[in-house]
């Protein structure tokens, strides 16, 4: 079966999908740059942000399909290049998450759900139920940290499918 097909397939069979719930598994934070002692940096904050799903069949009665979520963030400020260093960037931090996340999908039966089915739907619908509960925590993190909160868009981050999990 072609990938489009399995996309309007997943779109037919998840109309109703809601988030159960979501844990999270790791958190790895590495500070780069200290935040100013007199006060918030100057400049804005900027980012890159991805993230790869890969959607799992549930053992859990009722909670047909799961997705493992890795996310990243690289936080930086842009900066002139001095004649020591040409970056045009200062890294700031790097945060690394991982998520389980469960979702209930009535009326499908897990048997009803192929696995290239499960990773479209983690894809497509799974990313963006769990998508605010990433910007709560990146908010939350940036803001600890000492930096100014930031705030993901919605769309802003790259998701794409884990290809096979890592052990």
């Amino acid at each position: 079966m072609g990938r489009g097909k399995i996309v309007e397939e997943v779109i037919n069979k998840f109309p109703n999908a809601t988030l159960d719930e979501i844990t999270m598994l790791s958190c790895e934070v590495e500070t780069k740059a200290k935040a100013m002692a007199t006060g918030p940096r100057k400049g804005p904050l900027k980012f890159d942000a991805s993230a790869r799903v890969k959607g799992v069949m549930a053992e859990a009665e009722g909670l047909p399909v799961g997705m493992y979520t890795h996310f990243e963030l690289e936080v930086f400020q842009d900066r002139k290049p001095t004649k020591k260093d040409s970056s045009t960037k200062t890294d700031l931090a790097r945060i690394l998450v991982g998520y389980a996340s469960f979702f209930s999908v009535s009326p499908i039966n897990k048997d009803d759900i192929s696995e290239p089915e499960c990773d479209e739907f983690a894809l497509r619908e799974g990313f963006r139920l769990i998508q605010p509960y990433i910007q709560q925590h990146v908010s939350e993190m940036t803001g600890r940290l000492g930096f100014p909160p930031l705030l993901l868009p919605s769309g802003a981050i790259d998701v794409e499918i884990y290809e096979e999990l890592d052990s």
